[in-house]
C-alpha cells in the first residue's frame, strides 16, 4: 500500500484550531459509534437492525445521475465480504428508482449491502437553492453530510463518477493513519504544476502547490462536528463565492488552506483521473501499486472523449453483485485489450492489477 503524501504546508488559522485535548475521547467514541446498531431498508421495504459493524458509503445524487451512482456504489460492494452500509442522499423523487436497483442485487438481499436513503438537506438560514445549484447540482450536500448523518461516525464520500477497484476496507484503512486532528482526506488535484488547473486559475487559496481534488474522500464526521465544520464551510462560501469555479471542491480547498493540520492526503493511485494520463501518465503511484479508485470526471463515462475510462465503467455498469468476481475481472481485460495508446491506454496493467488480485479471495 502506498504510503500517505505528508499534508502540504500552509499558514494556519489559529481560530477554532483542534487539538490532543479535543480529540481525546474520539477513538472510544468511534469504537462505542461502530457497534451500534443501525438502519436500513430490505427489499420488502421494512426496516431491519444489523448488529455488524459496517464499512460506511456515502453519495448524493441529482439530475440524471441515478445509474452513475449506482454504479459506483455497487463498485464499493464488488470486492469485499464485509457488511457495506451505503448512505445515499437525493432528490426525493429520485429515491423510488434507487431502491429498485438496490434490493435487486444479490448482495442486498443476502444482508452484506444495506442501504439508507435521505433528503437533501442544508443549512437553516441559508439559500438552499443556491446551494444546490453550487457547480454540479447537490455537489454541495456532501459538505454538510454531518446535518444529515446524525448517527454515523466516520464515512467514506464518493463522487458519483468515482468507482473503486479493490476492497474497501483498504481504502478505510486510511483512517488509521490519520494523526489525532486529521479529519478528512483528500488526493491532490495534479502531479505537475504545469498542467494543474489550481496554481494556474485559481483566484482563491488553496492546499499546498497544486490544490486537493475531493472526489474520493474520508470523513471522520465526529470530528467535524467538534470542530466548527458548517461556520467554515458558509464562511469561506461568503467571502470568496464571486471566486470560485469548482463549487464544493474550492470550499473545501479554502478551509483546509486555513486549517492543514486537519486534511490527510493520499495519493493518485486512490483517485485516478483522466488528468493522469491523457498526455502520458504522471501518477508513478498508480504504476508501482495499481489504480485503486477510477475517477471519470470530465463526463467520460458518458462521451467519447477517453474511450478507456468509459470501457471501464461499462465493466462494472453491468456486472451483477453476487456474481463471481472473476468475471469482471476478465471482462475489464476483454473491454480494455482494444487499447495500445502510449497514454491512457498503457495503463491497463495498472487498472487491471487489484482486480485480478483480489478476484480471486472472494
Amino acid at each position: 500500500m502506498a504510503e500517505p503524501v505528508k499534508t502540504p504546508s500552509a499558514n494556519r488559522n489559529n481560530g477554532n484550531k483542534l487539538n490532543g485535548e479535543s480529540f481525546k475521547n474520539i477513538a472510544q467514541s468511534r469504537k462505542q459509534s461502530n457497534e451500534k446498531r443501525y438502519l436500513s431498508y430490505n427489499e420488502e421495504t421494512e426496516r431491519t437492525f444489523v448488529s455488524k459493524p459496517a464499512f460506511h458509503i456515502s453519495a448524493v445524487v441529482c439530475g440524471e445521475r441515478t445509474m452513475e451512482a449506482a454504479t459506483m456504489l455497487k463498485s464499493t460492494t464488488i470486492f469485499t465480504d464485509q457488511t457495506v452500509q451505503l448512505h445515499v442522499v437525493a432528490e426525493d423523487e429520485l429515491h423510488a428508482e434507487l431502491k429498485n436497483i438496490f434490493t435487486q442485487w444479490q448482495t442486498v438481499q443476502s444482508g452484506q449491502v444495506q442501504f439508507k436513503l435521505y433528503s437533501l438537506q442544508f443549512p437553516s438560514g441559508e439559500n438552499s437553492e443556491e446551494w444546490k445549484q453550487l457547480f454540479k447540482p447537490c455537489a454541495a450536500q456532501r459538505l454538510f453530510l454531518v446535518d444529515v448523518l446524525t448517527s454515523v461516525d466516520s464515512v467514506l464520500y464518493l463522487d458519483t463518477d468515482t468507482l473503486v477497484l479493490r476492497p474497501v476496507e483498504d481504502i478505510w484503512n486510511h483512517f488509521q493513519r490519520f494523526d489525532i486532528s486529521q479529519l478528512a482526506s483528500m488526493s491532490p488535484e495534479g502531479e505537475e504544476s504545469s498542467i494543474t488547473w489550481y496554481p494556474r486559475f485559481a483566484r482563491h487559496p488553496f492546499v499546498g502547490e497544486n490544490g486537493m481534488n475531493s472526489g474520493v474522500m474520508l470523513m471522520n464526521l465526529t470530528k467535524m462536528r467538534i470542530f466548527p465544520w458548517r461556520e467554515n464551510v458558509i464562511g469561506a462560501y461568503h467571502k470568496y463565492k464571486s471566486r470560485i469555479t469548482w463549487g464544493d471542491q474550492d470550499l473545501l480547498n479554502i478551509v483546509f488552506h486555513d486549517h492543514p493540520e486537519l486534511l490527510y492526503v493520499y495519493s493518485c493511485d486512490w483517485n485516478y483521473r483522466p488528468d493522469h494520463c491523457m498526455y502520458g501518465n504522471n501518477c508513478g503511484a498508480a504504476t508501482d501499486n495499481g489504480i485503486s479508485v477510477i475517477h471519470g470526471n470530465r463526463g467520460v463515462y458518458h462521451n467519447n472523449k477517453q474511450l478507456f475510462f468509459k470501457a471501464i465503467y461499462t465493466a462494472i455498469r453491468d456486472f451483477k453483485p453476487g456474481d463471481d468476481t472473476k468475471l469482471l475481472a476478465n471482462q475489464l481485460a476483454e473491454n480494455l485489450r482494444a487499447f495500445s495508446d502510449p497514454y491512457c491506454g498503457a495503463m491497463a496493467k495498472s487498472v487491471l492489477k487489484l482486480p485480478n488480485k483480489f478476484s480471486f479471495k472472494i
